[in-house]
């Protein structure tokens, strides 16, 4: 017990324990820093969103999931710094606060791999029930075991890079390896079923 909590302890970013407020004039670095910002944002509040708009290099416009519900929040990138900052919001939700089930549109995979990174980078080897647990302690929702499965992967994508662009990039390597050890012979065998330059 004790060491699951100093997990979600290292897990943690300042201000998770207060509840995350979104206001005018807020920037963020790029589209993707909003993007989880505003996840994490909705699933604290346990209010689901869609977006309205998004236009990487100028917008970004999501609008509460409930059809009656006016909430908005709105985005435009600044042009002297390129970051985007938060332009409009509409509040309060004019729609009947109620308990969401076991799922939230934005507890994505993306969003706990991000959120578990530091932790999959000292434990790779971490079990996916300890994912599950952690991501219900953090976003006190339960995942399916596919998506604490999915959102190991990704984390292991960021921290590793891509398996199969690193396989391309071994022909380089053993050429490099083969210039400098002339002796040496290797055999790379592309991906299975892929076939190049029709042979």
């Amino acid at each position: 017990m004790q060491k699951e909590e100093k997990l979600i302890s290292e897990c943690r970013e300042h201000g998770d324990d207060e509840v995350l407020e979104v206001k005018k004039g807020i920037a963020f670095r790029d589209l993707p820093t909003l993007r989880r910002w505003l996840q994490e944002y909705s699933v604290k509040r346990k209010r689901p969103f869609k977006v309205k708009h998004s236009y990487m290099q100028r917008h970004y416009t999501v609008v509460c999931d409930k059809a009656n519900c006016n909430w908005r929040v709105c985005a435009r990138k600044q042009k002297a710094t390129g970051k985007f900052k938060i332009t409009k919001v509409v509040e309060p939700h004019t729609c009947a606060e109620e308990e969401l089930e076991q799922r939230h549109r934005q507890l994505t995979y993306t969003l706990i791999a991000a959120r578990l990174f530091s932790i999959l980078k000292g434990q790779p080897n971490m079990k996916v029930n300890s994912i599950i647990e952690i991501t219900e302690k953090l976003f006190h929702y339960k995942i399916k075991y596919g998506k604490a499965w999915q959102a190991k992967q990704q984390a292991w994508k960021m921290i590793y890079g891509d398996w199969e662009e690193t396989y391309e990039k071994l022909p380089a390597l053993f050429n490099a390896m083969k210039a400098a050890n002339p002796g040496m012979h290797y055999e790379y065998i592309p991906k299975p079923d892929e076939w190049r330059n029709g042979r």
